[in-house]
């Protein structure tokens, strides 16, 4: 009975040959290695420690938050992604601090939603550092900003009575990012939703502004890329004006 089964031979529905055509394939892989070798090193000394001290300050914040509301977040992922995503707000993107509703402003996503704890950290020492160093940059309305006594609210209800939320008048954080957070115009937290949703994004974007659409940068991580929704959102779709950065 097995035997007549496993040999039984039948007769294709679909031709053999696939009628779908595909492009070239158009990932490059760079190793840093070989072009810092060939490039030398784009930062000097004095500006790379800074960075590093920058680098310093967010993990700390990173850690406080995780332990400030235990078992919350996924400090792994957030620190992880703290040096791209700098580059990225610092040196990248286009965008206005004092106005984060301006429409064709460059957009960041964090389809890794659960990266919420890095989205705040790296958002109050931005914050910070404008008040610092150029105040005139920051909104005038704190509604329009994520300061650092904001941390304070990092997974606490509006309705929250812990002294220093109420001292400080900290905004109440969720654990994954809303758009209830200056900059951030998607919800995310599930995997696999961020992707689509920031394509969603980029082709509205290219709807309104065509050639001149703004670009949106989506951080995932290597899990985030795993559920079938976001391959067959990459694999069928190639938005020039869209970069996903994947922290390992």
């Amino acid at each position: 009975m097995l035997t007549n089964l496993i040999s039984r031979q039948t007769t294709p529905t679909r031709p053999e040959r696939s009628t779908m055509s595909f492009g070239p394939r158009r990932g490059i892989f760079i190793n840093a290695a070989d072009s810092l070798a060939e490039e030398g090193e784009p930062l000097d000394e004095s500006t790379l420690q800074n960075c590093e001290t920058f680098d310093l300050i967010y993990r700390t914040l990173c850690a406080v938050m995780y332990n400030y509301a235990p078992l919350s977040g996924h400090p792994g992922g957030s620190i992880s992604s703290g040096r791209f995503v700098a580059r990225l707000l610092f040196d990248v993107m286009d965008y206005d601090l004092s106005h984060p509703q301006r429409r064709n402003a460059d957009i960041i996503c964090y389809a890794a939603g659960h990266k919420a704890l890095g989205l705040y950290a790296m958002w109050a020492l931005r914050n910070e550092i404008a008040r610092i160093a150029a105040p005139e940059l920051l909104p005038v309305e704190d509604k329009f900003q994520l300061r650092l006594e904001d941390l304070l609210g990092f997974r606490r209800n509006p309705a929250s009575s812990t002294p220093l939320f109420k001292q400080f008048r900290a905004k109440p954080l969720d654990g994954h990012p809303t758009p209830a957070t200056p900059f951030v115009r998607i919800s995310t937290g599930a995997s696999g939703v961020g992707i689509p949703a920031s394509f969603g994004l980029a082709w509205a974007a290219a709807d309104v502004y065509g050639e001149n659409a703004p670009r949106v940068h989506i951080i995932e991580g290597e899990g985030g890329m795993t559920p079938g929704r976001v391959a067959n959102t990459c694999n069928g779709l190639r938005l020039s004006w869209l970069i996903c950065t994947t922290g390992m």
